[in-house]
C-alpha cells in the first residue's frame, strides 16, 4: 500500500511537471518524507508540491516566479510542525530546487541522540486554498518499511508510532 501510494504521488508531480508551464491539474498533492539520517543523528524533511500551488499559496498568485527560499520557509513553517514525543522541534531551512513544474523545500532538525517513539505531524500546507488537499508523509527510518500518514482537510493530525 505505501509504495502505491507514494507512486501514485511521485506520478501526480512528475505528470504536472512536463514542462515548466505546466496545464492547469485537479489533483492536489504534498509529499513529505521524513528519514532518519544515521551519519548525522538528525532527521530531514524534503516537501514535494506542485510550484504552481505552491506560490498560490505564498504569494496569491500561481504565475508568481522565482519562490524565494524565506517564503518558501516562512509558509511551510506556518503550515506544518512536527513533535517528537509531544515535543515541538524545531527545523532549519536547508534548500529549495525548482524544476519543471515541480519544488522541493528541505530542512533538518536539530541532531537527535535516540529515535523518538512517536512523531506526530501537524500539516495545513494548502488547505486554505484547496479543500480537496491531500498531504502525504513518508517515513524512512533504517532497516524498516517506509510508514504512511495521509492528513487532509478535517484530520490535520496524525501519529507514526515507532
Amino acid at each position: 500500500m505505501n509504495r502505491y501510494l507514494l507512486l501514485l504521488a511521485m506520478l501526480a508531480i512528475s505528470l504536472s511537471a512536463n514542462t515548466a508551464s505546466a496545464p492547469p491539474h485537479d489533483l492536489r498533492l504534498s509529499v513529505c518524507e521524513i528519514e532518519y539520517l544515521p551519519e548525522a543523528q538528525q532527521f530531514e524533511l524534503r516537501f514535494f508540491l506542485f510550484g504552481d500551488d505552491f506560490r498560490l499559496g505564498i504569494y496569491g498568485d500561481p504565475l508568481h516566479d522565482p519562490i524565494a527560499p524565506e517564503d518558501a520557509a516562512a509558509y511551510l513553517l506556518d503550515h506544518f510542525l512536527i513533535r517528537f514525543n509531544g515535543e515541538k522541534i524545531p527545523v532549519k531551512y536547508k534548500n529549495i530546487l525548482e524544476k519543471a513544474g515541480q519544488t522541493q523545500v528541505r530542512f533538518r532538525t536539530r541532531p537527535v541522540a535516540q529515535l523518538p517513539s512517536e512523531i506526530t505531524i501537524d500539516n495545513t500546507i494548502l488547505l486554505e486554498h484547496f479543500p480537496s488537499q491531500v498531504n502525504m508523509h513518508f517515513l524512512l527510518l533504517p532497516g524498516q518499511s517506509r510508514k504512511s500518514l495521509l492528513l487532509k482537510k478535517g484530520k490535520t493530525r496524525g501519529t507514526f508510532a515507532l
